[in-house]
């Protein structure tokens, strides 16, 4: 498939997501103050830090990504809760290796951290649980790009709002203590190219 091609069906896919975030984030925004009204609800507070790798371009780096985030849960079920969060990761410096013909649109060197902010649906089924999330983030990023195989590098810095799509999965070890494994999908626009940042990682939640 042709460069140009593959960029324009991923700002499409890319656009798609950043739509269908801004209408379940409002969606969740408005379900819950009903939450929050309803009798005999109930809710905590949460904090989950996480550590694990990015790929950005399809690529991966050594350096490990942490990231921490907090938010609250309303009680809308048994064994359903709905919560929003606001989070923080970083997901340090990624290379898409040397200026070559296969990777001359990308940029070479990123160094890209974001903060998040988004709604999340848990599901437990005993001390098991799922919980799929979805919302908006500012990502800022710095490093250098080539825009052809004949062009020179140039150093960029930049932000961009896209969306994230997540899923966890996990065990409480008890009633206020989990260990889980996450996978989000972000979409991204760095030095004028759309792509996308997926991370991958394992979490340690506590709910007060």
């Amino acid at each position: 498939m042709p460069i140009h091609s593959s960029f324009h069906t991923l700002k499409v896919a890319n656009m798609k997501i950043v739509q269908l975030a801004l209408v379940l984030s409002v969606g969740t925004a408005l379900a819950v103050p009903t939450a929050v009204a309803a009798p005999g609800d109930d809710g905590n507070f949460f904090a989950e830090v996480k550590i694990g790798h990015t790929y950005i371009y399809d690529e991966t780096h050594d350096t490990l990504t942490p990231s921490i985030l907090a938010g609250y849960r309303w009680k809308i079920s048994d064994g359903v809760a709905a919560g929003v969060a606001l989070g923080y990761v970083d997901f340090a410096a990624s290379s898409s290796g040397e200026p070559s013909i296969t990777n001359a649109y990308y940029g070479e060197y990123i160094d890209a951290s974001a903060v998040k902010v988004g709604a999340n649906i848990n599901f437990e089924i005993g001390r098991l649980y799922l919980e799929p999330r979805v919302g908006l983030m500012r990502l800022s990023a710095t490093g250098s790009n080539r825009n052809g195989p004949l062009n020179p590098i140039t150093d960029y810095d930049g932000n961009w709002t896209g969306a994230y799509l997540g899923i966890g999965a996990g065990y409480w070890i008890t009633p206020d203590v989990a260990v889980g494994l996450n996978g989000d999908y972000h979409t991204a626009k760095i030095a004028g190219d759309s792509t996308s940042i997926t991370t991958f990682s394992v979490g340690l939640e506590f709910q007060f």
